[in-house]
């Protein structure tokens, strides 16, 4: 399955710093410039995640980052939901996944610094 990654879109402060940023809301860009956007900022099991223009304020684009071990999760804590993948949420194993938001499968992923400044989320 091929999955995209994303780059944690942070403070140019802290672009430099080795660890991801945890416990604060940020927002993460896609390759295109892009955010992860929570549709409707739905708290639905499987709701869809799409990437649109960055909107200020925007309370479905707002992720927080918290340690799972080695690992990490990742919320929209408007929506108390969890960033997932359909599969891992549903079980079925095909051939490509839909990003998703779940309320109570907390997918962890793996936040690595990029070349280009900023985090890997993959």
């Amino acid at each position: 399955m091929l999955l995209r990654s994303f780059l944690l879109f942070i403070a140019p402060a802290i672009v430099h710093a080795q660890a991801p940023p945890t416990g604060t809301t940020v927002n993460i860009k896609d390759y295109k410039g892009n955010v992860l956007d929570l549709a409707f900022a739905s708290a639905a099991d499987l709701a869809p995640v799409q990437t649109l223009n960055h909107k200020s304020l925007e309370v479905a684009q707002a992720w927080v980052i918290e340690p799972a071990g080695t690992q990490f999760t990742v919320l929209n804590p408007f929506a108390s939901t969890f960033l997932s993948f359909t599969t891992v949420a549903n079980g079925v194993k095909p051939t490509s996944a839909q990003v998703c938001g779940h309320p109570t499968v907390n997918t962890a992923w793996t936040i690595a610094a990029s070349k280009l400044g900023g985090f890997k989320l993959r």
